[in-house]
């Protein structure tokens, strides 16, 4: 295997991040095989379990795949450096991103429609990388990997995303839906919003996929322990890349009230899933304690709590969040 550290604010904190590469695909804990994985630090989240949480979250919508994972002890070059949290790399698999994996023969026709996996992100530091026309995002291409892609599928994709935006740049969500699925959108914009997650005002970390012949689909659910699950009763990402255009639109709004009515009551029996996620680290959390101590960014607001008083923390906030949405969303 090779391991390599990962991340990009979190690889200056103390206790770092990793990527993962096995030489063949193998299980891992129960999970399919693959040779790439991650090893998530959670080094700011005095929970320990902001990203399995969201993960949870993510899995009871309609975006097509999001990670599993396993909490772990990690032993690095025989030395104890506490729990983390080891999860699936996010790449085009049958068992991960289920969409075409393209070769570089693929330069036209249907074949050049797709997969591509995107993440838009402001660090802007991928090798093949667009700023869109109308709404200056920036997106970085993931898949296929930078040894592989060429010129032919790089624009392909470039005037496609630029297509979509300005079908909405103009006001026309119907048009804005024949790229886009908007049911993945919704529940995107729903899920980031219910955890109170902002990284979409960068953006940063938002992934979305493209499949051959298919439409910009949103996820994987990634990256969600920055100022996640935090005391907040307003809407946060309602005016963040594309939705403040969308939220302009009477019949976008309507569907986000619908899909909302749908997906409150599943995402208020996240509650077991944290009970129960309590327990299994509990003892890993207090060894990780005498470990890392000290948090040096507060931005979670639970630097100074306990284990118990933190997880309790999440949970009122997450529900207390919950409600205040359903309020804000059922007035529209």
């Amino acid at each position: 295997m090779n391991i390599r550290g990962r991340g990009n604010s979190t690889w200056s904190y103390s206790k770092k991040p990793y990527n993962i590469k096995l030489n063949t695909k193998k299980a891992i804990l129960g999970m399919p095989k693959h040779k790439r994985w991650c090893l998530l630090a959670n080094y700011i989240d005095r929970t320990l379990m902001r990203n399995a949480v969201a993960f949870e979250l993510a899995k009871m919508t309609s975006m097509d795949w999001t990670p599993n994972g396993r909490f772990v002890e990690l032993v690095l070059n025989n030395t104890p450096v506490g729990n983390y949290y080891l999860c699936e790399a996010i790449r085009i698999d049958n068992d991960r991103v289920n969409i075409n994996e393209m070769s570089p023969n693929d330069i036209s026709g249907d074949a050049i429609t797709g997969g591509f996996i995107l993440e838009l992100d402001s660090y802007y530091d991928a090798d093949y990388k667009f700023k869109t026309t109308y709404y200056r995002m920036p997106v970085n291409i993931k898949q296929p990997d930078e040894d592989e892609i060429n010129n032919y599928q790089y624009n392909y994709i470039k005037d496609y995303y630029n297509a979509a935006e300005k079908e909405l740049y103009y006001g026309s969500l119907e048009g804005f839906a024949k790229y886009v699925d908007m049911n993945t959108l919704i529940d995107w914009y729903l899920l980031n919003e219910a955890i109170y997650n902002p990284e979409l005002g960068h953006p940063k970390s938002s992934y979305m996929h493209k499949d051959k012949n298919g439409k910009l689909h949103m996820g994987p659910a990634w990256d969600h322990d920055w100022e996640t699950f935090t005391p907040h009763s307003s809407l946060k990402n309602n005016n963040t890349m594309w939705f403040g255009a969308l939220f302009r639109i009477p019949e976008f709004k309507q569907m986000v009230k619908e899909r909302w009515n749908k997906l409150k009551g599943p995402f208020a029996s996240i509650v077991t899933y944290i009970e129960d996620t309590r327990e299994e680290i509990r003892a890993s959390w207090e060894y990780n304690y005498t470990l890392w101590p000290k948090i040096s960014n507060g931005v979670n607001g639970d630097t100074s709590l306990g284990y118990d008083d933190a997880v309790n923390r999440l949970k009122s906030s997450f529900i207390n969040r919950l409600n205040s949405l359903n309020s804000i969303i059922n007035a529209w």
